[in-house]
């Protein structure tokens, strides 16, 4: 059997602790080890490799090597290191590279495939000047030209970078990301790691995520369900102005004493909080995916999202749907949730048999069949 050299590079991610993108990258590497006609190379940013893969680089007998990839940080040095990353590939020996993120070399001997997570800078008036940036659009114009496939992590994806970005849909392949079903596998449905009953959601203040308007349907329930509390986890996309505005928002609505933000929370135990929560809500506008959907419904947890996007993708017929842009509306299905114990546990229990189809194994074997596709042909 023929083991092809395959480079992947988080040097753009790698900085992130926590966050979908990274997850996805460390799940993909830790799976394509257990494939056994690969050898790996990963391409990162900083001196030792990230946590998540160190004992994977630290053992002799696993095929997966690090390297350092210092970026350019002297104006137009992005476009060198499209070159430096293609002398390096050629160095290695490479057979495929798979860009995580936003590097596309140039000038590499390999293969290239790429995976899009969303096009989320096409569609907010927020991301108006990152839109308009030369590396966002020579990124666009490099994986138009260059990548035989890109990966797509939802439906909804493929069908707006193709919209988007221009690019063939004949080149793209959904392939969903997974969870591990370990993880939740000592958990279950309402067991609590808090002593009240709570809605749970995540803690990000980008303004696609649409916590605002959670706190206003919060506001509007809570005067009948004096124990309930809304649990707020992690950290993302707090800027200043952000929080300041935030904590403005929830002593209008007073609301101080009835959310609780846990910050970041360890692995191990956000199964335990997802278990235990009533009902989890993603308020967000759109994804590319939605992880914290996944990792709820594979806890047993009764979700509530938009139907739109790659959120009404993952959910299916497995959980509750709100328009989530109107505060009212997402406050009604909350209290028809709330005062239907029987429809939550359904939910929940449909949820946790539906997360079961997206593991991290299946999006292991489906990418390597990519690329084993891309090599043949290649």
């Amino acid at each position: 059997m023929t083991i092809r050299r395959i480079a992947l590079d988080i040097s753009s991610l790698d900085f992130m602790a926590v966050g979908g993108q990274i997850r996805y990258a460390t799940d993909l590497i830790r799976g394509l080890t257990r494939e056994d006609r690969f050898d790996l190379l990963v391409v990162g940013s900083t001196p030792e490799p990230l946590e998540a893969i160190r004992d994977l680089v630290e053992d002799p007998a696993v095929p997966c090597r690090y390297v350092q990839f210092l970026r350019s940080t002297f104006p137009g040095g992005s476009y060198l290191d499209l070159m430096r990353l293609g002398a390096l590939l050629n160095r290695e020996n490479i057979a495929l590279f798979h860009a995580l993120h936003t590097l596309i070399p140039i000038r590499a001997r390999c293969v290239v495939v790429a995976t899009a997570y969303d096009a989320m800078y096409e569609l907010f008036d927020e991301y108006a000047e990152a839109r308009c940036s030369r590396p966002y659009r020579m990124h666009i114009w490099l994986m138009r030209m260059l990548a035989t496939r890109v990966i797509c992590i939802s439906e909804a994806t493929a069908t707006d970078v193709a919209a988007y970005w221009k690019l063939d849909p004949r080149r793209l392949d959904v392939v969903y990301p997974g969870v591990d079903q370990r993880r939740n596998s000592d958990v279950q449905p309402g067991d609590r790691t808090l002593d009240f009953p709570y809605i749970l959601s995540p803690f990000n203040l980008e303004p696609r995520k649409n916590l605002p308007v959670l706190l206003e349907a919060f506001s509007k329930i809570r005067p009948h369900h004096r124990d309930l509390r809304l649990v707020l986890f992690g950290k993302a996309a707090a800027t200043g102005d952000r929080e300041r505005d935030f904590e403005k928002l929830i002593e209008r609505l007073a609301l101080r004493d009835s959310v609780i933000r846990t910050g970041v929370v360890p692995e191990e135990a956000l199964a335990g909080l997802y278990a235990g929560a009533t009902i989890f809500v993603f308020p967000s506008l759109y994804e590319g995916f939605g992880y914290p959907v996944l990792e709820a419904m594979s806890a047993g947890t009764c979700v509530l999202a938009r139907p739109v996007s790659a959120m009404a993708e993952v959910i299916g017929d497995a959980g509750a749907y709100a328009d989530v842009t109107d505060s009212g509306a997402l406050a009604s299905e909350l209290e028809s949730l709330l005062r239907d114990g029987a429809r939550r546990a359904r939910l929940g229990t449909t949820a946790r048999e539906r997360a079961r189809s997206f593991s991290v194994e299946k999006m292991t074997q489906d990418t390597a069949r990519i690329y084993d596709e891309t090599l043949r042909s290649s």
